[in-house]
């Protein structure tokens, strides 16, 4: 059980810190989105919050984390 804890607490550490990095060492735009609130991190280390609209009408993944236009990973 305790090794399960470190993974998972490891593992959700290395996903906070990628929107942050990200964009700052490649210039790729990154989007976090946990339910129905999203956050973008841009090259300027610049953080737009925002709100998904279509939350309201539809179930939301839990969490989205999506690189540029190209990949997306979602929970």
């Amino acid at each position: 059980m305790v090794v399960k804890s470190i993974v998972v607490a490891s593992v959700l550490a290395t996903l906070s810190a990628v929107p942050v990095a990200v964009p700052a060492l490649t210039g790729t735009s990154v989007n976090l989105a946990l339910g129905p609130f999203e956050a973008t991190f841009n090259r300027h280390l610049e953080i737009d919050f925002g709100v998904r609209g279509e939350c309201i009408t539809r179930d939301c993944s839990f969490m989205e984390l999506a690189f540029g236009d190209g990949f997306r990973l979602v929970l």
